[in-house]
């Protein structure tokens, strides 16, 4: 059965993701810093659980080599590890940045380069979670969009590189997405409004179609869906609308290989902070643009 490895997967998406794979019978390992956590999720769903700091090359070798050594193979790799510190770059501290670039951007670089030889001898998939802010700069977010931004472009490098070798790869922005990362951010943001997590959640997703925003588990099922078979199926165009996602995928060939571009719709506020100083006149404005808001994901290979 395939293998799967998913960073960050001792919490939030990365955990859902473990909990689908594993239900869909993959074999899973989860990559993280905090054993607990990590623990938590391996007792409950038979994952192989790894304690690794995806900023440390070396930690990143050993733990990638570790899975091979349980699995004998690797056949799909999911980059979700994330930090994320509030501020514009003018307010960002230099550690703050470091910590960013090292965990967001310079972590997921080091597990696909580790990854990538058993990845192409599997012929299968990689799939990136960044975030809508990694197409739209907001304001006090300087720092995690440009690594978001700059994930999703290790992405589509991963995609161009290695596409004649069979391996696809796509990157997937959700908006705000309930975790225990976005449930601090909520607390921050209401409090000094006077809102507990809940209304927070329910303000910063006001123009949001559904209203809501998403689970986990539904990021966790687009994710599943990329590294699966399915998601690769010959020439195809399909809308499909649901939770307030609107998903275009469309397929095309080019120098005799099948690649696929795919662009999915997600309605969804960028930033918490806009959105806290938007006023009446621009939240008119806003709900129009948001309902047309877009984010990317590219693909190619083995179809």
């Amino acid at each position: 059965m395939p293998a799967v490895l998913v960073t960050g997967g001792g919490t939030g998406i990365g955990a859902a993701v473990a909990r689908w794979l594993r239900g869909a019978g993959n074999e899973v390992a989860i990559l993280g810093r905090r054993p607990e956590a990590l623990a938590s999720v391996a007792a409950s769903t038979g994952a192989f659980a790894v304690v690794c700091d995806v900023s440390d090359a070396g930690q990143v070798a050993g733990a990638v080599a570790s899975v091979e050594e349980r699995f004998g193979r690797l056949d799909g790799l999911v980059l979700n590890a994330g930090v994320m510190v509030p501020g514009g770059i003018s307010e960002l501290s230099l550690d703050d940045w470091d910590a960013l670039v090292s965990v967001n951007l310079t972590g997921a670089f080091y597990v696909a380069r580790a990854a990538l030889p058993a990845l192409l001898r599997a012929r299968w998939a990689v799939v990136s979670v960044a975030s809508v802010a990694a197409l739209r700069a907001s304001a006090e977010m300087g720092g995690y969009a440009v690594t978001k931004a700059g994930l999703a472009m290790l992405t589509q490098s991963l995609a161009v590189d290695h596409a004649h070798q069979g391996l696809r790869a796509n990157v997937v922005c959700p908006g705000w997405t309930v975790t225990e990362m976005a449930d601090s951010e909520m607390a921050a943001f209401g409090a000094p409004r006077g809102l507990g997590v809940r209304q927070a959640y329910a303000h910063v997703t006001s123009l949001v179609p559904a209203r809501r925003p998403a689970s986990a588990a539904e990021v966790a099922a687009v994710v599943a869906w990329l590294l699966s078979d399915a998601s690769c199926s010959g020439w195809l165009s399909t809308d499909h609308v649901r939770q307030g996602y609107e998903v275009d995928t469309t397929f095309c060939a080019a120098n005799g290989v099948l690649g696929r571009w795919a662009v999915v719709y997600v309605a969804s506020i960028v930033s918490l902070f806009l959105l806290a100083a938007r006023s009446a006149h621009t939240k008119a404005e806003e709900r129009a643009r948001v309902e047309h808001a877009s984010f990317t994901w590219t693909s190619s290979g083995r179809c």
